[in-house]
């Protein structure tokens, strides 16, 4: 193995250690791999988070020597590159525009466009769980991925898959402080003078940000009235057309919440 090859998939290694985001991960193993493969271009797909199809997270045009813009999906259905790549878990290589085509669910002149008529795709796999898929490409048809190729894109796939493992252990670790320390501020709020409104308008952002959720709002009622006097929201809120953030007071709840996570609070009297 060449000194470059072991240079690359060191970083890659050293990666599963350090205090990296999973989107430095992303970035850095698809860079990595259209090096080591002498690809044209490398991506690679995740799950998306909102339909079955899978969404590029990271792209490197070798090209360019930049990394391309994120964006675009990919098929995962019966069928599809994707599908047979996350079923056999093994590196998948195929040939031609149309061919390319038929298995990534991509309409021919794109997969011509973006130089895609040589494709390795290889499952980012670690503890039994697949992380994403790593597609290395090349321009011209003859350009085949040798054994070697193949076995260097398993390797950063690989390396990547556990760095991404690490990175999320990490941001979970995170977050739960800040959870912790959120929720702390927010107890203490009942020590503090104020009105009830005051307290809420303190309260709703951190508790929001505390359980994730994409909208809250409390309910200050009336002075001994079971009517409510004010509300007091903050996050996102389903306009029908579209979601829009909203904050402040006296904005009316939703008639509908926001799909996401959401939760209401109920300010004491």
């Amino acid at each position: 193995m060449r000194l470059e090859e072991l240079r690359l998939l060191s970083q890659m290694l050293a990666l599963t250690t350090a205090d990296a985001s999973v989107q430095t991960v992303l970035e850095r193993a698809a860079r990595n791999a259209a090096h080591l493969t002498s690809a044209s271009r490398a991506s690679i797909a995740t799950p998306s988070v909102v339909s079955d199809r899978w969404r590029f997270a990271a792209e490197w045009d070798s090209v360019s020597g930049e990394a391309a813009v994120r964006g675009g999906e990919i098929s995962a259905g019966p069928g599809s590159l994707v599908h047979r790549t996350l079923t056999e878990r093994l590196p998948i290589h195929v040939l031609g525009d149309a061919l390319v085509a038929e298995m990534t669910g991509v309409s021919a002149s794109r997969a011509s466009v973006v130089r895609m008529r040589s494709i390795l795709m290889v499952p980012m796999v670690a503890n039994e769980q697949v992380e994403g898929i790593l597609t290395v490409s090349r321009p011209k048809r003859k350009q085949k991925f040798s054994k070697h190729d193949i076995t260097l894109a398993v390797a950063i796939a690989d390396h990547a898959a556990l760095a991404i493992q690490a990175a999320r252990a990490i941001e979970r670790e995170r977050r739960e402080r800040r959870r912790e320390q959120l929720l702390a501020r927010v107890a203490l709020l009942g020590l503090k003078p104020g009105t009830p409104v005051d307290v809420a308008r303190e309260a709703v952002p951190a508790v929001r940000e505390a359980v994730g959720a994409d909208w809250c709002a409390a309910y200050v009622p009336a002075p001994g009235r079971r009517t409510v006097e004010t509300v007091i929201s903050d996050g996102i809120e389903d306009a029908g057309a579209g979601a829009v953030a909203r904050r402040g007071v006296g904005v009316a709840p939703p008639a509908k919440p926001h799909k996401g996570r959401w939760m209401r609070v109920v300010a004491p009297r």
